[in-house]
């Protein structure tokens, strides 16, 4: 999925999560950068375009969707931030990784969730393709609606 997807998607979740953890701007901050953290393996995406040199290193050693695409990853991270920073960032940043794995789960290729482990969660969606943009509008609606 494309990262306005991730985003949309993650702000969606947020609607939902921030007051069960009494979460504020920097939840909503957190989430959806959380949202866009897997594909730091990717020197071509929105995150990976703005950090030097993290992308094409992990790329070279991991491949695009491996290790960065699984819960396990997801989880690291969100307890180190949990140790540093605090439980609910540490919960709203993983909570934002899984929204990124769940829509990446819905495209052709697939995430490796349980990685090392090879088995793929994968979907019908091809990244960028007329569907995404019907999910992206679903999406929407349903801020719309959550809002209104």
């Amino acid at each position: 999925m494309n990262f306005k997807t991730h985003i949309l998607f993650a702000f969606l979740i947020v609607l939902y999560t921030k007051d069960y953890f009494h979460g504020g701007i920097g939840f909503v901050i957190l989430v959806v950068i959380g949202s866009l953290l897997p594909d730091l393996d990717e020197t071509k995406s929105y995150l990976g375009q703005r950090v030097f040199l993290i992308p094409w290193l992990s790329k070279l050693l991991f491949g695009h969707r491996g290790v960065y695409h699984s819960i396990l990853f997801g989880l690291g991270i969100g307890y180190l931030v949990n140790l540093v920073v605090g439980y609910v960032s540490g919960v709203a940043l993983f909570i934002g990784y899984v929204s990124h794995l769940i829509m990446d789960g819905l495209t052709k290729e697939g995430v490796a969730l349980f990685w090392p482990l090879k088995w793929k969660m994968k979907g019908f969606v091809k990244t960028g393709s007329f569907l995404e943009n019907v999910i992206f509008g679903i999406v929407f609606i349903l801020i719309l609606a959550k809002i209104i």
